[in-house]
């Protein structure tokens, strides 16, 4: 899909399989996929990701419902990765059921040529990736999971989130953040046993 730009996916209904929308561009600028959209659509037990992007250009991923169920191992609800100029991930509801750990949403490098090229100048910094309202609930995990993991979140606003995890589980996770535009403000997040939230 990298040569595709601007594409909707939208309203449609995706059950069982590994992924229910994979998505990449291209690392060489500039052939990052710009503006996907992949809102108001279902994902029914999926074996292993809803969501699958990588080097998109302002991308918007809203209004989804995820499940998983029956013991699958480690699911992903939205996976988005090495981004640039911004994006949204917002008003997405994604439920597990006796899932083996897991990350509902897992956001990776959404500043990507700002945190590892940043003389390139192709991204600078005034679009941000916007992750809001969001619904994750999470019961009969056996193991760690996730319910938001961040990895070098620069240029991110992560509000008005609501993060129920049981279990050995985390509600929030972020690793090698940046104090660049990092901004988590009003949301709840939950643990019922042991981990921090």
């Amino acid at each position: 899909s990298q040569n595709h730009q601007y594409n909707r996916i939208a309203h449609n209904t995706f059950s069982q399989g590994s992924y229910g929308v994979y998505w990449s561009g291209n690392p060489v600028i500039p052939v990052f996929s710009k503006g996907i959209s992949i809102d108001s659509n279902e994902f029914n037990n999926l074996y292993y990701m809803g969501v699958y992007s990588y080097y998109t250009e302002g991308p918007n991923y809203s209004a989804n419902k995820i499940t998983f169920n029956a013991g699958y191992s480690y699911p992903v609800g939205i996976f988005s990765s090495s981004s640039a100029k911004g994006g949204t991930i917002s008003n997405n509801i994604i439920t597990s059921t006796n899932v083996i750990g897991g990350y509902p949403i897992d956001v990776e490098y959404p500043s990507y040529y700002i945190t590892n090229y940043p003389s390139f100048n192709f991204d600078d910094g005034s679009k941000k990736m916007n992750i809001f309202n969001n619904s994750i609930s999470l019961s009969g995990t056996t193991s760690t999971y996730y319910g938001m993991y961040l990895y070098a979140p620069s240029n991110t606003n992560v509000y008005h989130n609501s993060v129920n995890v049981v279990g050995n589980s985390y509600g929030f996770y972020s690793y090698a953040a940046t104090d660049t535009a990092f901004n988590i403000e009003n949301n709840s997040f939950v643990t019922e046993i042991n981990y921090p939230a």
